[in-house]
């Protein structure tokens, strides 16, 4: 049960909507504060410190560009009038989203069936048909700040991104600490998946008996003897292939510079755009690893072995672009679902918000 009954149900609608926001490993950073006139979202550096990206990481800044999506949205089903306020900065960013509200006693039916708690992960297989084109039409025109969506449909270019995602893969797959990052966010059991955080294996499309084997390589000793045969290459493919068999793939493209106000801007987009696909039956299944390896370029954590790899993908990711100030923030792997997954649980409510 939420643990503030005393705050106006409009204020805890906003917190559930954001709550369904999507985040890195589902590791939900958010923190949700209300003083009775603003409602901020900040970083919740005790509860996740060592499990996610940092505070200041560009996954991160994206996933709270979703969660200021979703505070919009719900405000404007719910017939607020809210202002937009800049985050609080000090010497680091100290919140990403201030939302001033007037009215936050109203409330509306039919806020509670919002197109955005429906909004889910499917790593499933797709039927293989187009997407409607008014649908693809919509996508064309939406925007945010200096963001925009770039849709897919030729062969051909869905196959440079699969390619792209092989190759990130393939480092991913050889670097210690990204292994063991996944390793401590995977959830096994029912039981581990009912605390609300981490990746439910059960929506991972896994075949016949690979629970068992990624339990097997889940610690980094394992898997680094097998990369001794090159089993990373085997991992990188099978994470590409759902790319690669894709009818759609979607970009949201905009500025390289890393600025807060632009990578918030990004993680919007994003999640209107997914919001808005599922609402029309699409399933969606996020893909950050080029993204996130180009910006682990950037950070100089590549390991020096990979490094020109990354350098290369990088190179090319500005060629197709045709610009060397833009860059991928996420794709999504877009098509008409054949089942319904199993969706990921969230923590409850009171753990993220105060």
């Amino acid at each position: 049960m939420f643990p503030r009954p005393e705050y106006p149900p409009a204020v805890q609608l906003l917190f559930e909507a954001g709550h369904h926001s999507p985040s890195a490993d589902n590791s939900q950073p958010w923190r949700f504060q209300w003083d009775g006139i603003v409602l901020t979202v900040t970083y919740d550096s005790e509860r996740v410190r060592g499990r996610t990206f940092g505070p200041d990481e560009h996954a991160t800044l994206l996933t709270m560009g979703a969660v200021r999506e979703n505070l919009l949205q719900m405000a404007g089903c719910l017939g607020l009038d809210p202002t937009l306020l800049p985050p609080e900065t000090g010497s680091k960013l100290s919140s990403y989203a201030r939302v001033k509200l007037e009215y936050p006693e109203k409330t509306s039916a039919n806020a509670e069936h919002h197109p955005l708690f429906r909004r889910h992960t499917n790593r499933l297989s797709y039927a293989p048909s187009p997407i409607a084109a008014d649908i693809i039409e919509a996508l064309g025109t939406m925007r945010q700040g200096n963001c925009s969506v770039l849709t897919l449909t030729d062969p051909e270019r869905i196959h440079t991104i699969a390619r792209w995602v092989h190759v990130a893969s393939e480092v991913r797959f050889q670097t210690e600490e990204l292994h063991e990052f996944l390793g401590r966010s995977l959830r096994f059991s029912e039981t581990e998946a009912n605390d609300g955080d981490g990746l439910d294996v059960r929506t991972l499309n896994l075949p016949v008996g690979g629970k068992a084997f990624l339990r097997l390589i889940k610690n980094w000793p394992t898997l680094n003897f097998l990369n001794r045969f090159r089993f990373y290459r085997v991992l990188a493919a099978i994470e590409a292939r759902p790319v690669l068999n894709s009818m759609t793939v979607i970009g949201v493209v905009g500025p390289s510079t890393n600025k807060t106000n632009d990578l918030l801007d990004a993680g919007a987009l994003m999640e209107r755009v997914w919001i808005y696909l599922n609402s029309r039956q699409i399933a969606v299944q996020p893909f950050y690893v080029v993204t996130d390896q180009i910006e682990r370029l950037k950070s100089r954590k590549v390991p020096d072995l990979h490094s020109s790899q990354i350098e290369n993908l990088r190179a090319e990711v500005r060629e197709f672009l045709n610009s060397a100030e833009t860059t991928i923030h996420m794709l999504l792997r877009a098509g008409y679902p054949r089942k319904v997954p199993i969706r990921s649980m969230r923590l409850p409510l009171e753990t993220v918000s105060e």
